[in-house]
């Protein structure tokens, strides 16, 4: 219970002195007794907390004071007998209960949406290849920090630009178009395949890449993220092995022609 509302003051406090009028009316003012259902709002109140065991406690002392209510309104002359009395809180208590539950719930999805949010940002945080997120219209509004290192640029200086930026200029007509296409029919896939892909780093060297695709959809609106591989040491492997075999080929034609001589 470390979250405080406006002007400092503790949920706890504030929930306590809240049930605690409750009780007050429902023992001594108020003779209906559908004064205990009012209790479901404290309970409603445990949203503010975050561990489920003081949402259990706050229905756990909801109960006890809807049950002590009960003793003070008999001992005060209360003209229904008492089993009627107590019998008449059996639903309040089990509303008080429903609404524990169900406030235990959604604290429990808060949590999951947590901890998914966590790993999220773990995983764009400390990936060793670029992430770069944009909105449908090609504007960049994340970038991971591998990505910045990859293209050169901070985060702050990519972000609200076109992916454009990256792209060298004599592909970028080619890529809006293909960009445009996308946002028809978005879903993931790799980009350009068979084709060779080039980025352009801030000092305007390019670079062999590797880009995947994949579109999601937030409160925000849809966005697709990108994940972008340095392709340039794959690329001068397969020079090396090409020049390779262009030095074999070479040699065996020289060897052909000295046999034949």
């Amino acid at each position: 219970m470390t979250k405080k509302m406006g002007f400092g003051v503790p949920p706890a406090l504030l929930i306590g002195l809240f049930m605690a009028g409750i009780f007050v009316l429902d023992a001594w003012i108020v003779e209906e007794s559908n004064i205990s259902f009012t209790y479901l709002l404290a309970i409603i109140l445990g949203l503010l907390f975050s561990a489920r065991n003081d949402v259990i406690l706050l229905g756990v002392t909801a109960t006890v004071l809807t049950v002590i209510a009960v003793f003070v309104r008999f001992e005060n002359g209360g003209q229904a007998p008492f089993e009627q009395l107590l019998f008449a809180r059996v639903i309040s208590i089990a509303g008080i209960w429903t609404g524990v539950y169900l406030v235990i719930t959604i604290l429990s999805m808060r949590r999951d949406e947590s901890m998914q949010e966590e790993q999220f940002q773990a995983l764009f945080q400390f990936a060793t290849n670029g992430i770069l997120v944009a909105n449908l219209s090609g504007e960049i509004v994340r970038i991971n920090p591998a990505a910045e290192s990859l293209f050169g640029y901070k985060s702050d200086e990519l972000l609200g630009k076109h992916v454009e930026v990256l792209i060298p200029a004599r592909l970028t007509r080619i890529h809006e178009n293909h960009r445009a296409a996308y946002r028809e029919n978005p879903h993931a896939r790799s980009m350009g395949t068979g084709l060779e892909l080039y980025a352009m780093r801030k000092d305007k060297t390019e670079f062999p890449v590797e880009v995947s695709l994949s579109p999601f959809h937030t409160e925000a609106g849809s966005f697709v993220v990108a994940f972008i591989v340095d392709n340039t040491m794959r690329k001068e492997y397969e020079q090396r092995i090409i020049r390779q075999n262009q030095k074999l080929k070479q040699l065996a034609a020289a060897l052909q022609n000295l046999n034949e001589d």
